[in-house]
């Protein structure tokens, strides 16, 4: 009855379109549609699974235009398998394989498109939140995703599914929205997000924290891109940095704007522009009464005189999706990456080889060649490339890079998988469906104690003040039942940095383990063994001379700074007063903030003796002075976070 009912109305609808435009006959025109071209990320995927469908109209004439979401009737040949609503999204119902079918009116003539869509037998074992256990300053929103991993090893995003919900274990520290899955920040405090989706609930605990925004920094998002040609968009990104010295991407959180609107519009998603009229126009951004830098950019009245495919790997193979880069050569002299552009459609010639969708990511489904071609709706300016999709299969030899790296508390990192393949190619992995990234520590081979990696291979050190030693764990990927070759570790960095008044941020003493990562240059140093009471049991721990530690601070990389230097005596002990204060034995920098304290810490700062300088003891907040030749001692670099970096 539902097949029955379907059809009739898809006959009546294409029956009334063509009333309308004479179904395609030319009329006396000479532009009409003639065909629909649909194409999908993922035709295969369980039931439950939500795919968007993207539509191409042709027109006799080669024009392009999107032929998506509302632009097109969509039906599905039987909605007890698919359904599909006004804008091209599938949800699977059950086990089969359906025509889901777009009618387009378009010019003087309608087209309709059909593609094959099948729905699999596969059961939802397991729900990813990403991120995972995550601290967010007050006041800032938080994008959550669910990824599902199924019985047939295959991963699918769950978020355009209407039956998945989102809850938070307490709704004065943050709400979330189930439709958006967006949570609002309302206090300090910890709450548990909690997402479920057919008998199955994930969980991500989120600690709101009192940290203050100390300055706000926008980029482009191609480095030194400060031009646009009217009509096309540039993109931006803000990062925020907080009194603890952490670095928050906040595109999504502030507010953008420009001189003037008119001429450079702020557009979605959040950070772009939309170039209107030659101007020359300033972008900034604000949160929480913060401005951020301005950035000059030059809307140009320059032309697209060509695109070109670009590509540095001829061939794909079959499973592995590509982005594609489109970059066009303006008639200023600029180049720019178009492929994402609105005014640009992608074309598969040889969908039944591989498919291209309307950002231009390449989809090889099966062996041979195929023509993608890429085009601009208003001039017809266009070009076409040929790639070989093959039949190579990856082999054993899998690398991960990077291969040893340390991470800050709170920094982030991207790794990338590259496999070998059978036809002697290398590929980046990344992306492709199935790809399971994990990390093991000892005999716990899903350790995720204060760190996480997610489906894109993006780790977070989330240890925050939880750990007084830095930690070396092992990053592992699989990928079509092969692991990486090589070991490759990740150093979880337990040097805090802390602020003080939002004007200085310092760093903890460093480790044994801290000073070979960061290659300190004093190859010769003291160290201290820590007792357990005034830092962690049997922690080693470097004492330098007054001289070295005063090299080794302005030589520092950490945390993406380089401007450290030694502190003063009474900036030492403004750090003491901040978070200290107390005189007892219970030496709260190191019970409540994991730094080491025991030992005096050098100073910049000389003493009241020629010769002398002015040491710091952060266990009872204590000064004194000794000769510069004295003993070996702790130190912390400080940075000044008043100023902009």
């Amino acid at each position: 009855m539902f097949n029955f009912i379907n059809k009739i109305r898809g006959l009546l609808l294409i029956t009334l379109l063509c009333l309308i435009s004479a179904c395609g006959s030319d009329g006396g025109g000479e532009h009409y549609v003639t065909e629909v071209n649909l194409t999908a990320d993922k035709t295969t995927f369980p039931a439950g699974v939500s795919q968007t469908i993207e539509g191409q109209a042709i027109y006799n004439d080669g024009e392009i235009s999107d032929a998506s979401s509302g632009n097109s009737l969509w039906t599905s040949d039987d909605e007890t398998i698919a359904v599909v609503d006004n804008k091209g999204v599938v949800t699977g119902v059950s086990a089969g394989t359906v025509l889901i079918n777009a009618n387009y009116l378009g010019g003087d003539g309608t087209a309709s498109g059909a593609i094959s869509i099948t729905i699999t037998e596969a059961v939802l074992l397991e729900i990813e939140i990403i991120p995972s256990n995550k601290s967010v300053p007050l006041g800032l929103h938080m994008k959550y995703q669910a990824i599902g991993t199924y019985s047939d090893n295959t991963e699918h995003i769950l978020d355009n599914n209407s039956d998945i919900s989102w809850s938070s274990s307490d709704a004065t520290v943050a709400t979330i929205d189930s439709a958006s899955a967006i949570a609002d920040t309302l206090k300090i405090g910890e709450t548990t997000i909690s997402v479920g989706y057919q008998n199955l609930i994930s969980t991500s605990v989120l600690n709101v924290t009192n940290e203050s925004l100390v300055r706000l920094v926008i980029s482009p998002e191609m480095e030194g891109e400060t031009s646009v040609p009217d009509g096309y968009k540039i993109k931006f990104t803000a990062e925020a940095t907080y009194t603890n010295d952490s670095k928050v991407i906040v595109t999504d959180d502030v507010t953008w704007h420009s001189t003037d609107y008119l001429n450079l519009n702020p557009t979605s998603p959040n950070g772009t522009f939309e170039g209107i009229e030659p101007s020359m126009e300033e972008v900034t951004a604000t949160l929480d009464l913060i401005t951020s830098n301005a950035i000059s950019v030059t809307v140009t009245d320059s032309l697209l005189e060509s695109v070109a495919i670009e590509s540095n790997e001829p061939s794909y193979p079959i499973g592995l999706p590509k982005q594609l880069i489109a970059t066009g050569l303006f008639s200023d002299g600029s180049e720019k990456d178009i492929a994402k552009e609105a005014n640009v459609n992608w074309l598969s010639k040889n969908t039944e080889i591989a498919t291209v969708n309307n950002d231009g990511v390449l989809m090889p489904i099966s062996m041979g060649k195929v023509v993608i071609q890429v085009t601009t709706e208003d001039d017809n300016i266009y070009d076409e490339k040929t790639f070989d999709i093959t039949a190579a299969e990856l082999t054993a030899t899998i690398v991960i890079s990077p291969a040893d790296i340390l991470l800050a508390p709170g920094e982030f990192h991207l790794y990338v998988a590259t496999g070998l393949y059978t036809d002697n190619t290398l590929h980046i992995l990344n992306g492709k469906p199935g790809i399971n990234w994990s990390l093991s520590y000892g005999e716990d081979p899903n350790y995720n104690e204060g760190v996480s990696i997610d489906h894109r291979g993006v780790l977070e050190n989330q240890y925050q003040n939880s750990r007084a030693l830095t930690q070396q764990v092992e990053v592992n990927v699989k990928v079509d039942g092969f692991s990486n070759t090589e070991k490759t570790y990740v150093n979880l960095s337990a040097t805090k940095v802390l602020g003080v008044s939002g004007n200085l941020s310092f760093v903890s003493p460093f480790s044994v383990t801290d000073a070979a990562l960061l290659e300190f240059t004093s190859s010769i140093y003291q160290t201290l063994t820590e007792n357990g009471v005034s830092g962690p049991e049997n922690g080693e721990f470097v004492k330098l001379t007054q001289q070295s530690a005063t090299t080794e601070c302005a030589n520092l990389v950490y945390n993406r700074h380089d401007d450290y230097r030694l502190p003063t005596s009474s900036e030492l002990m403004s750090l003491w007063t901040t978070y200290d204060n107390s005189g007892d034995d219970d030496y709260q920098l190191y019970t409540e903030q994991k730094w080491s304290v025991g030992e005096y810490f050098w100073t910049s700062e000389p003493g009241e003796e020629e010769g002398s300088f002015k040491i710091v003891d952060l266990r009872e907040g204590i000064e004194g002075n000794v000769s510069v030749y004295s003993t070996e001692r702790y130190f912390s670099c400080v940075r000044d976070t008043a100023a902009l970096d």
